[in-house]
């Protein structure tokens, strides 16, 4: 019974479920025994679909009620799905449908996420750590309350950390209880060593930037067996290249840059498709 949000509700939840499938709209009558009620009541029963998209279970439709004690009546349901039976006062908080978080310049790495669903949600705390481990606040960022709708949320961390760190979100109900997302990792690199690569991860372009003007530039890149995937021979009279990875897969891959004047550099990139 766990969301994507990680909240734990299965003591709020009925012990049955239904898979209903259905031609056009029609109402529903949702019918549970006494033995399967909720372990933390059986008061205001709503029901709930479970959302594959967002791996979440969408917000109770408006409407509906309980004709009897063991009984949720929902009008005009349009879609099909598996459906459960929860305490109206007791809902999955949020329904996150991602969070990214990536390096726009060496100095900036910019965090997403997108809720489906937001109830009793206060706000949420953007969160970065060196080891993976521990973390602390970057941001707090206020939540919409109570939504049914899709929700964009973006912070762009000014003060990242250079090499490897990692992000997640903590999100905070009104009434104190919280939980986190899952968590993502970003590459940056030192800038003393005079290159740049952004945005990292990339879905496709990113560019490489040297605070010299290196000339011709031998790249190779490699991916996580070292295996030889492309070769890039550029003329960087500017001292910045683009760079198309959209036919790569996804996964990790090592960069090698040898200048012609034997300057190497090497860094790891992560492409997201």
């Amino acid at each position: 019974m766990n969301g994507l949000s990680g909240f734990d509700n299965s003591a709020n939840t009925v012990d049955r479920f239904w898979h209903v499938e259905k031609n056009g709209t029609a109402d529903f009558y949702f019918t549970y025994a006494p033995a399967e009620n909720a372990v933390g009541g059986n008061i205001n029963m709503r029901a709930q679909r479970w959302e594959s998209l967002s791996l979440g279970w969408e917000l109770p439709l408006p409407g509906q009620t309980n004709p009897s004690a063991q009984k949720v009546f929902v009008p005009a349901v349009a879609a099909n799905g598996t459906w459960t039976i929860t305490m109206e006062s007791t809902p999955l908080p949020v329904s996150l449908l991602e969070f990214t978080a990536q390096a726009i310049t060496n100095s900036e790495v910019r965090c997403k996420w997108v809720t489906a669903a937001e109830i009793n949600n206060d706000y949420f705390v953007l969160e970065r750590s060196k080891n993976g481990f521990d973390f602390q606040e970057v941001a707090s960022i206020d939540g919409a309350g109570n939504s049914n709708h899709l929700i964009s949320y973006t912070h762009t961390d000014l003060n990242p950390l250079s090499g490897i760190s990692y992000y997640r979100l903590k999100q905070v109900d009104f009434d104190g209880r919280f939980t986190y997302s899952q968590i993502v990792s970003v590459t940056l690199l030192d800038e003393q060593n005079g290159f740049v690569l952004f945005p990292n991860p990339t879905s496709g372009t990113c560019f490489m930037k040297w605070d010299s003007e290196p000339g011709n530039v031998w790249i190779t890149i490699y991916d996580i067996s070292g295996k030889m995937v492309r070769q890039i021979a550029s003329q960087n009279e500017k001292g910045v290249l683009e760079m198309d990875f959209a036919e790569l897969s996804s996964g990790f891959y090592f960069i090698e840059a040898i200048a012609n004047n034997g300057t190497k550099w090497n860094t790891k990139l992560q492409i997201l498709q």
